[in-house]
């Protein structure tokens, strides 16, 4: 009887042990990210396979896939919580994980970049519970809601520069913060802070893609042609959560996926500028310009 008792509950306790770790495996959501921006010599090596190809144009990224630009190549990943990543050329980055846990709300996002350049937006603030981190050679950068970059050389030495809030970089034991409007090079365990140079400032000032929200257009149907005056258009795309959007300086509503669309009425002249701005809870704006002519 003593026996059976034992047996039942060993059982009864592997039961609760199983019921555990399928219920975390359910909470534990893999999060991707879809590309945009590619361009030139741009390949995709899948997770558990060993072969890069093409990267396609409507291809997705997840946890064990590695990117690799040529001399030509850059790309964008961009998640639907507004985080992207501009990966430049002559670049390798693995994504090591990337998941969201539904119960904790807690997301987790590592990344090895062996060589090359990146430019990162990370858009919220990270709870405790979270982890964004890349990792190089010589050092792991971890951040809680930032704007910056990530270069590693040939030889290992990286540097990263913040444009905002701050990151903290972790080498050999010992751990260095780097705020914003300052850069950190990190070469053989040393670590090198330094205030960001004018030169530097400006030529993130060009970087739009990365400082600003996402903003994607859908492809018109006449392209670039102007239909025949008093015809309407439509102009659709997708922001970020959160983000607004204006066409022309009207403002737009946008669904919970970020998208949204608007009727135009085309002109009489031959020649039509739409101008169209998402703006972040920060300020900051990413614009597009569209101009279209009478054939």
């Amino acid at each position: 009887m003593r026996k059976a008792a034992v047996f039942l509950i060993a059982v009864f306790a592997m039961m609760l042990a199983l019921a555990a770790i399928v219920g975390q495996s359910l909470a534990i959501m893999q999060r991707i990210a879809h590309v945009s921006s590619a361009k030139g010599h741009v390949e995709l090596m899948k997770a558990r396979t060993a072969e890069f190809v093409p990267l396609g144009p409507r291809e997705y990224v997840k946890a064990g896939d590695t990117i690799r630009t040529g001399g030509d190549g850059q790309v964008i990943l961009n998640w639907v919580d507004g985080t992207r990543i501009l990966v430049a050329p002559n670049t390798t980055l693995k994504v090591l994980k990337c998941q969201l846990n539904r119960s904790s709300k807690a997301t987790t996002s590592v990344f090895r970049l062996d060589v090359g350049h990146l430019w990162v937006r990370v858009l919220e603030i990270l709870s405790g519970k979270s982890k964004f981190e890349i990792r190089t050679p010589s050092v792991t950068a971890g951040v809680r809601g930032t704007i910056f970059s990530v270069a590693v050389a040939p030889d290992g030495r990286t540097d990263i520069q913040v444009v905002d809030g701050k990151v903290a970089l972790k080498t050999r034991g010992k751990v260095v913060e780097v705020p914003a409007g300052r850069w950190g090079r990190v070469s053989g365990g040393n670590v090198t802070v330094a205030e960001l140079n004018p030169a530097t400032k400006l030529q993130w000032q060009h970087l739009g893609d990365i400082l600003g929200p996402l903003l994607e257009l859908d492809d018109l149907p006449s392209g670039n042609v102007l239909p025949p005056p008093g015809s309407q258009i439509v102009i659709s795309g997708r922001t970020e959560r959160g983000a607004q959007v204006t066409v022309n300086g009207r403002m737009v509503e946008t669904d919970s996926r970020g998208r949204f669309d608007v009727l135009l009425t085309v002109p009489s002249e031959n020649h039509m500028v739409i101008e169209v701005a998402a703006t972040d809870a920060k300020g900051m704006t990413t614009r597009r310009r569209l101009e279209l002519k009478r054939q």
